[in-house]
């Protein structure tokens, strides 16, 4: 755990230019939420992704902050694209022109509940490209999925 740190407030890709809202805090614990399924369901509904990484395939990385909203699919349609390679593990987003990129792997796929809070559901993965127009992208789902979502 000593080597896991989340930062919060974060608006620029350069460490060294924090906002006045920057925390970064190191992570002293992780726990699995009790009820978590990795089946849960959140297809037909959106989640958003934020990263630095690239704003188009083979680009350069983003300065500051992107964020993008993307419908998620269901797994059964997300296999009909590459199969197996796409397990019950896997969450898959797609919309035209939007999506994850190179650079953005690792960080956060967030669903916000019907509560109005925010829920990390997924890390963004891998994907073929950027923004294809007929290849979603791919998230591993978060063993700290809130219930609730079926």
């Amino acid at each position: 755990m000593d080597q896991i740190y989340v930062t919060l407030g974060d608006h620029w890709r350069d460490p060294t230019r924090p906002t006045r809202y920057t925390i970064t805090a190191q992570v002293s614990k992780v726990i699995i939420h009790e009820a978590y399924d990795r089946q849960t369901k959140l297809e037909g509904q959106n989640g958003i992704v934020t990263g630095w990484g690239a704003t188009s395939s083979g680009g350069s990385f983003s300065e500051v902050l992107q964020e993008v909203e993307l419908p998620l699919m269901f797994t059964a349609d997300c296999q009909g694209y590459l199969g197996n390679f796409v397990t019950s593990n896997m969450i898959c987003t797609y919309k035209h022109n939007h999506d994850a990129c190179q650079g953005d792997s690792g960080g956060p796929l967030a669903w916000k509940g019907e509560d109005g809070r925010y829920y990390l559901v997924g890390v963004v993965s891998w994907g073929y490209g950027c923004a294809g127009v007929t290849l979603p992208g791919y998230m591993l789902r978060s063993p700290t999925t809130s219930p609730g979502f079926r």
